[in-house]
């Protein structure tokens, strides 16, 4: 069994959300510039890396698609390196970071996370949410309890 090593780590600036200073920076700006700094510190062949692997709890937006593939372009790494995005909400960083360490076989992985957020309004993702729930919702107590949930963020008491 190969040992899984972490050879380079950095972190993102953070800014206060919807109006600080990276309140106009997109996300894949962001990362594909992390993503650069680390490939560069760590002195691993960009060509070396057998796959890329991002989380993101939101993947909306800017950081909708395959914010992934789209950070390996922005940092400058070859073509020939794949990418996946993967969304397990809050856990996403460290899931793609697991990820990666098991799949280790591959000899070289970059795993990090993108949730700066600035740019999907809190407004957009609420009524997404409302949507989404209200749909799965035949109950009419059910979709009531829901809705006071998403409204006051507290459940609903008996």
């Amino acid at each position: 069994m190969r040992e899984v090593v972490v050879v380079s780590a950095l972190r993102s600036p953070i800014g206060k959300g919807h109006k600080g200073s990276l309140k106009d920076t997109r996300p894949d700006d962001l990362l594909g510039q992390v993503m650069k700094a680390v490939v560069d510190q760590s002195g691993v062949n960009p060509a070396d890396i057998d796959d890329v692997v991002i989380g993101t709890a939101t993947p909306e937006a800017e950081q909708g698609l395959n914010v992934a593939r789209t950070a390996v372009f922005l940092a400058g790494l070859p073509d020939t390196v794949p990418a996946l995005t993967i969304n397990r909400f809050c856990s996403s960083g460290l899931q793609s970071l697991a990820q990666g360490a098991s799949s280790i076989i591959a000899d070289v992985i970059c795993g990090g996370d993108v949730n700066p957020g600035t740019l999907i309004s809190e407004d957009y993702l609420l009524r997404l949410e409302r949507e989404s729930f209200l749909k799965l919702c035949t109950n009419k107590q059910t979709a009531q309890r829901i809705q006071h949930m998403l409204k006051t963020g507290k459940p609903l008491r008996n």
